[in-house]
Parts: structure tokens; C-alpha cells; sequence
């Protein structure tokens, strides 16, 4: 084999490393706050605009009932147009060591993002390996 497709292969790996990372580095907070949050309705209060790297809209819920009821918290996941309307209750999670919370249309949307960026990393992979075996 030449060192041509080796170097290929070799790119290849980490071009599908990157996604990988991507995946994982989005997909944490939700599946984290997914698995340990509490379910509670949420109202959203207004959507406040962010800038930086993903800029966009996230909305600012308020837990409605419960043991939670009357806690704020803003979303980290940013979209435009949002996702939301103020005034809308829906369900979501809620963590209340971290005071997170998200909708579950929110927390569904940054999953599935990172399970496309974790299937387009293991596409350049597995390539790569078919290549050097």
C-alpha cells in the first residue's frame, strides 16, 4: 500500500475524529440534563437574543407547578426563529442543582444533531479502515 492512501486514510480518521468530538461535545449537557433532570411544565417567558457562536434566540423558561414552581432558567440551546412563543407551557426537564432546564423539543433537537455529527464521524472511519485493511 502506498504511502499516498496511508496519508489518505490517516486524514480520513481525523476528519472523522473532529465529528466525533463535535457529537459528543454537543450531546452531553442534553442527554445529561435528559437523564437526571426532573420532569416539570415549563413556561416561557420571553426569548432573549444571544449572540456569539450560535447566535439566535433561547428562551427564558419558568417552572409552572410542582417543587420547583416559580424557578427561572435560560435555555443553552439558541435558535432562529425560536422554537417557542412566550406564553406557551410545555413539557421539559429541570435540574435544580444545576438550575437547567430545557423543553423536550429542545433537548430532542441538540440530540439528534449530535447523533448526525457522531453517524458523519463514522462514516470518514470506517472508510479509512476499509482503506488500510
Amino acid at each position: 500500500m502506498s504511502i499516498a492512501l496511508w496519508l489518505f486514510a490517516v486524514l480520513l480518521s481525523m476528519a472523522g475524529g473532529v465529528f466525533i468530538y463535535l457529537g459528543v461535545s454537543g450531546g452531553l449537557p442534553g442527554l445529561h440534563l435528559f437523564l437526571r433532570g426532573k420532569p416539570v411544565l415549563l413556561c416561557i417567558l420571553t426569548n432573549e437574543y444571544v449572540e456569539g457562536g450560535t447566535s439566535g434566540q433561547a428562551p427564558i423558561y419558568e417552572v409552572a407547578g410542582g417543587e420547583f414552581a416559580g424557578r427561572r432558567a435560560i435555555s443553552s440551546h439558541s435558535t432562529h426563529p425560536p422554537i417557542h412563543t412566550p406564553g406557551d407551557v410545555v413539557e421539559g426537564r429541570y435540574e435544580p442543582e444545576s438550575g437547567t432546564a430545557e423543553s423536550y423539543k429542545s433537548l430532542w433537537r441538540q440530540l439528534w444533531i449530535a447523533g448526525m455529527l457522531l453517524l458523519l464521524g463514522l462514516v470518514p472511519i470506517t472508510l479509512a479502515l476499509m482503506i488500510v485493511f
